[in-house]
């Protein structure tokens, strides 16, 4: 996911009043861009995507449930 791309989803992350929401990436390695990128900028954020050990994908979805987590990037 290049650069451009990465600042309008933030852009449009910002500009909505987001309680949780799912980013679907094509690839795993834009999971990973996206993770990082919108961390850096103070997202709260996690990633998910079959690379993953299933621990930690079940953890991972147990936040997103509970709140602890507002966004998910996942692969699709």
């Amino acid at each position: 996911m290049n650069k451009l791309k990465r600042e309008a989803l933030r852009q449009v992350i910002r500009g909505q009043t987001v309680s949780n929401g799912i980013i679907f990436c094509n690839r795993k390695v834009d999971v990973d861009i996206v993770y990082k990128s919108l961390t850096k900028h103070g997202f709260s954020i996690a990633a998910l995507h079959g690379d993953l050990p299933q621990s930690v994908r079940t953890a991972t979805l147990d936040k997103f449930r509970a709140g602890d987590v507002q966004l998910l990037v996942a692969s699709d």
